[in-house]
């Protein structure tokens, strides 16, 4: 029978939190550092790609690894990690050398990660509520993240690489001190490895579902990364941008994502969010030259339709996939991180070598992608909307 843990469940919460400030902590500051480095914008998308990429990759291991070792001492060594890459692309000074230490970056985070939200789902009463709460940490760390780099831009870029690491040190503390998490886990006797986690591709509902967090990641990165190089504002005003925006998607993930799962399917409400971002996407890219304000509310719209989809993934995942938690929820971040990889250097190149609009049609035909997906996934389940409902906890 599980227990709730609401103190575990918060801290855990506040750490994926700061977690994530790490990744948004670098968006408003990718002008800055094409234009001090004398780098395209393709280049400087590498260091977004590059930690996703890792992160995908890290999946595949995290998963086994948890089994193996338990969560708390890989939450200490991934914030560890985290902590030590965030210094060190702090005193990089040359593009392969900060593409290649975020991928070390993005090691550590998804070590994390994937932990945490193991870890969430055994405080929490039911794995919906604890994917919800970790979907809002999530968004807030992805609002705070480009604010503080905004305004700490204005003192050099390094700054906000710097400002990560000291938020990582002090939350690898708390939670070691403060978190009751487990050394270990409680093991099924099947053994753990990579294979494990793949086997969940063998599975036609769980692959289309797969791919439809693929496609709906790729849009979901290909904003963040390529709005800072698109709105044409000024560092600090990108981060306000883009804080709005996690605000948002915080709001879908937290509240309406609940609102409207209590009276539709999870997977309707997928579809939903998906169909909605398809028009926005497609508006940006069929009305070029839409005055600034227009556009940056479209992009903090972008966020709470991004809220309402993304808590209700990793519990349908959980529902379609096998293995133990950790396997599955390894096994679909697997996939949908790695097609997400791509956004961000593809929308720098197509948007810098062609038009600046190009890259929300992509996006558009990502998620029309994602949509048909979505629908197999549901399909070769045979799930009627109330089993998919139940999906949740």
């Amino acid at each position: 029978m599980r227990h709730p843990q609401p103190a575990g469940l918060i801290a855990i919460a506040l750490a994926v939190c700061v977690a994530f400030i790490g990744i948004g902590i670098v968006e408003p500051i990718l002008p800055v550092i094409a234009a001090q480095l004398g780098a395209s914008h393709a280049s400087v998308s590498w260091l977004f790609s590059s930690y996703i990429l890792a992160m995908s990759l890290t999946m595949l291991v995290a998963g086994p690894l948890i089994e193996r070792f338990g969560p708390r001492w890989i939450i200490g060594a991934a914030l560890g990690l985290v902590t030590l890459f965030a210094l060190l692309t702090s005193l990089a000074s040359t593009i392969p050398a900060l593409t290649a230490l975020r991928a070390g970056w993005g090691f550590g985070a998804a070590l994390f990660t994937t932990t945490a939200l193991v870890a969430m789902m055994s405080f929490a009463a039911r794995p919906a509520v604890a994917s919800r709460y970790f979907e809002g940490a999530l968004a807030l760390g992805m609002a705070l993240g480009p604010l503080l780099g905004g305004f700490l831009s204005a003192l050099s870029w390094r700054a906000p690489l710097l400002a990560a690491a000291a938020l990582s040190l002090v939350t690898v503390v708390f939670v070691l001190r403060r978190v009751p998490l487990p050394t270990q886990v409680a093991h099924s006797g099947t053994p753990v490895g990579v294979g494990l986690v793949l086997a969940n591709f063998r599975s036609v509902r769980f692959s289309a579902l797969v791919l439809s967090g693929l496609f709906y990641n790729f849009a979901y990165f290909a904003l963040i990364s390529y709005a800072p190089l698109w709105l044409p504002m000024p560092a600090e005003r990108i981060g306000m941008v883009l804080f709005a925006w996690g605000l948002a998607m915080a709001l879908g993930a937290t509240v309406l994502s609940g609102l409207l799962t209590r009276r539709l399917a999870p997977a309707y409400v997928i579809g939903l969010s998906s169909a909605a971002l398809l028009i926005v996407f497609t508006l940006l890219a069929a009305v070029p030259g839409l005055p600034v304000p227009l556009e940056a509310a479209l992009v903090i719209l972008t966020g709470l339709l991004f809220g309402l989809g993304n808590p209700l993934f990793t519990p349908l995942a959980g529902e379609l996939g096998s293995g133990p938690r950790s396997v599955r929820v390894g096994a679909f971040n697997f996939g949908r991180w790695l097609g997400a990889s791509a956004a961000p250097v593809l929308c720098g190149y197509l948007g810098e070598r062609f038009w600046p609009e190009l890259p929300f049609a992509v996006v558009a035909v990502a998620l029309a992608l994602g949509l048909g997906s979505l629908g197999v996934a549901v399909w070769r389940a045979r799930y009627t909307p109330k089993t998919l409902a139940g999906a949740q906890g």
